[in-house]
């Protein structure tokens, strides 16, 4: 039997942080799907495809894992792909209580469906909003994001060169 499983998250952007669950959670499944989830009642800041091929680029080097976007709930995605697991990464204890009330949501919405939890040891400085916050002041992204990520978030214009107090 192939293990599958899903790492969702909005990625917005995908950070190094993001990318050592990744990698720790290829080495446990013989498949892993970084899933873009998208929420209608949340903003986003990058596109969802710009997101999704972001992650591409960045785990390309890892055979096992590919990149997807889903507008469905994670338990109904996690059926159609034939997932036995969702893998989520905690930074730490303001994460666990929050990923605790989505994993008995979705325990008890598909209680096959298991949650794996991974400790993001050297990365617990790092997210997505902050480094939002980095680019709006023009702080350089080198060791908080994939390079991939790094050069969409310039592409795109989001990266504020230079600027001191993140105003336009």
């Amino acid at each position: 039997m192939t293990r599958r499983a899903v790492f969702p998250g909005s990625f917005d952007p995908f950070t190094n942080g993001h990318l050592d669950v990744v990698t720790r959670a290829a080495r446990l499944f013989d498949e892993l799907y970084v899933t873009v989830l998208v929420n209608p009642d949340k903003p986003s800041w990058l596109e969802p495809g710009a997101r999704v091929e972001a992650i591409r680029q960045s785990t390309r080097h890892l055979a096992n894992v590919s990149a997807d976007q889903s507008r469905e709930l994670l338990v109904r995605y996690c059926a159609r792909v034939g997932a036995q697991a969702v893998v989520r990464g905690l930074r730490g204890p303001e994460d666990a209580g929050y990923e605790w009330s989505m994993t008995l949501m979705n325990a008890r919405l598909a209680p096959d469906i298991d949650t794996v939890f991974l400790a993001s040891i050297g990365w617990a400085h790092v997210s997505a909003s902050r480094v939002r916050e980095l680019c709006r002041y023009g702080v350089p992204l080198a060791g908080l994001v994939p390079a991939p990520v790094a050069a969409l978030l310039t592409a795109v214009g989001k990266v504020r060169e230079g600027s001191p107090d993140g105003q336009d």
